[in-house]
């Protein structure tokens, strides 16, 4: 049900009811348009605030507004390029860790292999030393182990808690990288 604050306006937003947020907002606005700008406001607010929330799907972990999960395969060993596959085929992203809050979050919530760890977002493939997420977005926040030398692989993941780079390839000399994180954002459903 939903609260309108013009009385005569109920019979008006009975056909809005079942319209996707942003489309519900730009709705309600051309419907209600000969109406005071003040009282449009109200009705918007409610329709929004009364009906819909933001969350993440099923097992799905919610942080700022993101949804993170990390796929794990014991045992197997996959790609860079395979990781962003699998993700992309969820309608996601490998994780994009932009701050030691993201990154602090990742480590506390998901249990992967703390010596191999997942892959995350970000490659030098393009240029060396030049990291960027796809589409050449550039990796602003680092988290490197200190011993790193960031001129020898192209691909990121998690190890012990931070940042290694490693081939692309995913394979070490003593093991290779497990699984992966990826990332999307939260998604509009009614409350």
């Amino acid at each position: 049900v939903i609260e309108v604050v013009v009385p005569e306006m109920e019979e008006i937003m009975e056909p809005v009811i079942d319209i996707f947020v942003p489309e519900l907002v730009a709705e309600v606005i051309e419907i209600v348009e000969p109406v005071a700008a003040p009282e449009i406001d109200e009705v918007v607010e409610k329709v929004v605030e009364k009906e819909f929330g933001l969350t993440c799907d099923v097992d799905w972990q919610e942080y700022d507004e993101m949804c993170y999960q990390h796929f794990d395969f014991p045992g197997v060993s996959q790609t860079h390029d395979d990781a962003a596959q699998g993700c992309g085929s969820i309608q996601s992203k490998l994780a994009h860790v932009t701050s030691q809050g993201i990154h602090d979050f990742l480590i506390d919530t998901f249990e992967f292999d703390i010596t191999y760890g997942p892959w995350i977002a970000g490659t030098d493939v393009a240029r060396e030393e030049r990291w960027v997420y796809e589409f050449a977005e550039e990796l602003l926040y680092f988290n490197w182990a200190d011993d790193v030398n960031t001129a020898d692989e192209d691909c990121l993941h998690i190890r012990e808690g931070i940042w290694n780079i490693i081939d692309c390839d995913g394979v070490e000399w003593d093991g290779f990288v497990e699984g992966y994180i990826c990332e999307k954002a939260m998604k509009w459903v009614w409350v």
